[in-house]
């Protein structure tokens, strides 16, 4: 009730986030978990599935080969066509395809989550409290990853394959190579 009735501003020193997409047959895309927590100055970002290539509604070209007839559907193929000629383009395609497991950010000077943190030495204890953190979370809601998932089979889609990983073994899957749009 203090927070309601304007007493005080906060109510909780953490605030924990998940995102999960799960692959179904015919629909281009790949399992994906992630889970997330912030203390409001630091965010840190842990990807279960960092082998699985990202694919959302606007990178589908990747694994069907063909552009949606949309303005935000023809952004990202006309990147792919561009980055092997053009770095930045490069960076952005590798950045919206594999994300990778462990992502830190500081969001006082950079709310954008623009330079990951996560593998700079001085911000390896944060990392490690973080980690203990969410899997604490996850214990504590009963939420298992997505990871593995009784009842599901490997995914098949164009010719690519995307099993669910098995819990606690993170295999190395190749990211598909450029496809004509």
């Amino acid at each position: 009730m203090p927070l309601i009735k304007g007493e005080t501003r906060t109510h909780r020193d953490r605030a924990y986030f998940l995102f999960n997409n799960r692959v179904k047959e015919g629909k281009p895309d790949t399992h994906f978990s992630i889970r997330a927590v912030t203390d409001g100055k630091y965010k840190f970002i842990w990807n279960l599935t960092p082998y699985n290539l990202y694919s959302v509604n606007v990178t589908t070209c990747d694994l069907t080969g063909e552009a949606r007839k949309t303005d935000f559907g023809l952004i990202y193929p006309s990147m792919i066509d561009r980055m092997e000629t053009d770095p930045h383009a490069q960076a952005m395609v590798d950045r919206i395809r594999s994300r990778p497991q462990h992502q830190l950010y500081d969001l006082t000077v950079d709310p954008y989550e623009l330079h990951n943190l996560a593998g700079k030495p001085e911000h390896s204890q944060r990392v490690k409290q973080f980690k203990g953190d969410i899997r604490k979370w996850m214990k504590d809601q009963g939420d298992d990853g997505h990871l593995n998932p009784q009842g599901m089979q490997v995914i098949k889609y164009q010719g690519y394959v995307f099993p669910y990983p098995e819990k606690g073994k993170a295999k190395d899957r190749s990211i598909p190579q450029k496809r004509k749009i």
